[in-house]
């Protein structure tokens, strides 16, 4: 599609072309490239942008040509830099990859233009999830939550770039030395410029820094809600074993109860109801005693008067016994509940 889209035509267009469109539109900033046309086929993209003449990227002045600026070009340079970048933020954009190697710089002026939108995005409130730019220049929050905001990382690159112009070399070679942001000056410069990137480094590291506290006292406390659930889910489970041989003697009982048969001819019992007794009750020779049919009408049942070897109590203590495990496994189960809820309030830093 030679040109683009033709005068109020409507149509996808890749995201990199649009981002150029919005920062190319008039009235266009002096310090951003402009496009001058565009090609799309099914299979690739082609990009006209106006021809730069004696410009050279300024990584390559830094680290191939003449080295670090003086403090006079590296601010005039910068003053642009940070032009084109509220320029961009104006019309909705966010560049997401500034670094000298993405900056054109013409040695004979000072002037420069912004270039490479292609890690550009839509300027957003919102954290964006996705790796910024180049990995060199990742911000702190990156390596930590995995996710950033737009003004805070334009601002940490724009200081590495800075650091760049006046020193020569990048302030961080390591993950490390990145999440610590400590600084150490390389060149000779005046306490001004060390002043300003010191409000730039501590405008992010700061801020990174209560985030990683507050993260090791969150770490803290998760550890100890483990530890206490652990050591409480072991009392569970002991509990709940014990409640698993309880139960297992109070059928072992049942069952030798159930199988006991009457020894003589007649063997008989009270049966009362409401404290008075109604009737006697026979057993016929070898008819389980627990098979006894009683009246549906709600009546307690006396001590028993047979001939059979019955231990006093043998229910009684083993349904006891399993009903104080019961709630000691309830007891356990409701502190974990309220120690989890007291936990939840914590608040968290993500």
């Amino acid at each position: 599609m030679p040109g683009g889209l033709r005068p109020g035509e409507k149509g996808k267009v890749p995201l990199e072309v649009g981002l150029l469109k919005r920062v190319c539109a008039v009235p266009a900033g002096p310090n951003i490239i402009q496009m001058s046309e565009y090609i799309l086929g099914r299979r690739y993209m082609f990009i006209f942008m106006e021809l730069l003449e004696s410009y050279t990227s300024l990584e390559d002045v830094i680290y191939k040509k003449t080295g670090p600026l003086s403090e006079e070009k590296a601010k005039h340079a910068f003053r642009q830099i940070v032009q084109a970048v509220l320029h961009c933020h104006s019309r909705g954009v966010f560049h997401n990859d500034i670094k000298p190697n993405n900056i054109m710089y013409q040695t004979t002026t000072g002037q420069i233009k912004l270039i490479d939108f292609g890690y550009g995005d839509l300027l957003k409130e919102k954290y964006y999830p996705h790796a910024p730019g180049t990995p060199a220049y990742w911000p702190p929050e990156w390596y930590l939550f995995r996710k950033y905001k737009a003004e805070p990382v334009t601002v940490w690159t724009l200081g590495i770039t800075l650091f760049e112009l006046l020193c020569g070399n990048r302030p961080f070679k390591e993950k490390m030395e990145i999440l610590e942001c400590k600084i150490s000056y390389t060149n000779e410069i005046s306490g001004g410029m060390i002043l300003l990137l010191e409000e730039l480094r501590k405008s992010i590291c700061s801020d990174v820094k209560k985030s990683i506290t507050a993260l090791k006292r969150d770490i803290a406390d998760i550890a100890e809600c483990t530890s206490y659930l652990e050591t409480r889910m072991s009392d569970i489970v002991k509990v709940h074993n014990e409640i698993v041989t309880a139960s297992n003697e109070v059928e072992e009982t049942i069952s030798k109860l159930s199988d006991l048969e009457s020894p003589g001819p007649v063997s008989s019992y009270p049966i009362f109801a409401n404290g008075v007794q109604t009737e006697t009750s026979f057993l016929a020779p070898g008819q389980p005693w627990v098979n006894k049919q009683v009246p549906e009408e709600p009546m307690s049942i006396g001590l028993f008067e047979t001939d059979m070897d019955c231990p006093d109590g043998v229910l009684s203590d083993t349904w006891e016994k399993a009903l104080q495990l019961i709630k000691g496994l309830m007891t356990s189960l409701l502190d974990i509940i309220v120690y989890y809820n007291q936990k939840k309030n914590v608040k968290g830093v993500l």
